[in-house]
């Protein structure tokens, strides 16, 4: 809310100015109307604030405080200046960017805004030599545009590293540029279309733009909490930019102002209405029971005990001391820091960067530890607790890196995970009910062959079904009949394509899911 505030602070002055220069009052009004129509409406506020925790939202406060006193030439813009800088390299871009907005802008703002832009680009090479930039993976964000010999010569990468493969391969960069058009539009969109091109926010907007759609990550090139600068700097400079028509227009033409600012709220609006209500569905994605089984395990939980969580709903751990997020798997290896450890895995809850079928895989061996307690297990939520004993100094779980998906941890609609007895012996059982006994079980692969194999005991008859779960297709099924006791039966079935999952489909200035 603090960068928005300072947005809405700016347009004011904007409009302010205005009528100083002899505009009129209803035109005023209207500009900060639609301004704020434009911070309020955004669907990609709600979306980044349904995100984790990044550098970029405290950053974008002090470059939009920034950018709206170099331009109007306040003292305490080097306080805001420096606050930036203190938002490690994301922050020191930004202001880097907004110091030289200044300087294109003109003669008055040349000095001070040569200064920030130097500042701010020798403070980013200050913190790559002391490794200060190692959360910014550019290896990881920008493999397509960084040449093969680079990265197998540096483990981590610099922003000049990919400034420069930018300049060697432009080509490279107009096929993001290309293949990232729709996300580019949306993200301009809704804040007013064209707003991002007015001259004191033009540098950060297009330095903010090709941060995240140069990349070919859709956690980067969708919208959301990388572009969250551009979406108050964009309604500042839509007030800015229709403010500056309105100058040049005659008294008799003002009226194209006045539809124009209504056709830009009639934008701003839809964008909400088709985009505010997907955030649940995208984002928001811990149900209700998984919510109250984490609560009750959270209460277990003592100040002073160690916690390793899934990252997908690691938010509520996330205020002690020692907590550790898990990103991948199979396998975990924390440092001991405290007498007792719990494990928390959710792998079907939350946003997972984890695989699922490796997160099973812990949770099957966790299960089968002789000193590993099995406290929760419900609504997708599996939670363990162990004690360390005197002189441990790592909590490791190892499974094999091809490990079986436990039928017993991804109990259907129509089956019954059965917990007793020894653990080799838990299964899965069907509960008399048509549909799925286990369902759950993914693995992510490319285009290919596979068999895959189910061990089960059939009474009558049951179907196993290999799918794409990306599209919803069959892929094929097969038909068990009676079995005499377990049986390992394979299926197999042909991945032809592989398709990335795409944010927006369609035609139109506003885009449906």
């Amino acid at each position: 809310m603090s960068g928005e505030a300072i947005g809405f602070g700016w347009m004011c002055d904007v409009a302010a100015n205005r009528l100083r220069r002899g505009g009129d009052v209803a035109i005023a009004v209207g500009l900060v109307g639609l301004g704020v129509l434009l911070l309020v409406t955004n669907p990609w506020f709600v979306w980044a604030s349904s995100f984790d925790i990044h550098d970029e939202a405290f950053a974008m406060v002090f470059a939009v405080a920034t950018a709206r006193d170099l331009f109007y030439g306040k003292k305490r813009v080097w306080i805001w200046f420096a606050l930036g800088l203190a938002c490690g390299d994301v922050g020191a871009s930004y202001e880097a960017a907004v110091g030289l907005s200044g300087v294109l802008y003109g003669r008055r703002w040349l000095r001070q805004g040569m200064a920030m832009a130097l500042s701010g680009a020798c403070w980013m090479v200050v913190l790559g030599l002391i490794h200060g930039t190692q959360g910014s993976r550019m290896e990881v964000t920008y493999p397509d545009l960084i040449s093969g010999s680079l990265l197998r010569r540096h483990a981590q990468l610099s922003a000049f590293t990919v400034v420069s493969s930018v300049l060697e391969h432009p080509g490279r960069a107009l096929n993001a540029i290309w293949n990232n058009r729709l996300p580019i539009w949306a993200n301009v969109s809704p804040g007013g279309v064209f707003g991002w091109l007015w001259p004191p926010i033009l540098v950060p907007s297009l330095l903010v733009l090709a941060e995240a759609e140069l990349s070919n990550g859709s956690g980067f090139y969708a919208p959301g909490f990388q572009v969250i600068v551009l979406y108050v700097l964009g309604a500042v400079g839509t007030v800015g930019m229709l403010s500056a028509i309105f100058t040049r227009l005659t008294v008799r033409r003002r009226r194209i102002l006045v539809v124009l600012l209504a056709l830009l709220a009639i934008n701003s609006a839809g964008w909400a209405v088709v985009w505010i209500p997907q955030a649940s569905k995208r984002w928001l994605r811990v149900s209700s029971s998984a919510a109250s089984t984490l609560r009750r395990v959270q209460s277990q939980i003592r100040p002073d005990d160690e916690v390793v969580v899934s990252q997908g709903v690691a938010g509520a751990f996330a205020s002690r001391v020692s907590v550790y997020p898990v990103m991948s798997g199979p396998g975990i290896r924390v440092p001991v820091q405290a007498h007792r450890i719990w494990v928390i895995l959710a792998p079907a809850q939350g946003i997972e960067p984890a695989r699922v079928a490796g997160i099973y895989a812990d949770i099957a061996q966790l299960a089968a530890s002789h000193d590993v307690r099995l406290v929760a297990a419900s609504h997708g939520v599996w939670a363990f607790e162990w004690t360390a004993p005197r002189g441990a100094q790592w909590f490791t779980v190892s499974p094999p890196a091809n490990a079986p998906i436990r039928g017993w941890t991804v109990a259907g609609p129509a089956g019954t995970a059965v917990r007793t007895g020894p653990e080799a012996d838990w299964h899965a059982s069907s509960d008399g009910y048509p549909g799925y006994v286990i369902q759950g079980d993914y693995w992510r692969r490319g285009p290919g062959t596979y068999t895959a194999e189910v061990r089960l005991a059939v009474s009558d008859t049951a179907k196993v079904e290999l799918w794409n779960s990306t599209t919803h297709k069959l892929l094929t099924r097969l038909t068990v009949p009676d079995t005499d006791g377990p049986e390992t039966i394979p299926i197999t079935g042909t991945l032809k394509t592989v398709t990335s999952e795409k944010l927006f489909t369609g035609l139109g200035p506003i885009p449906f899911p």
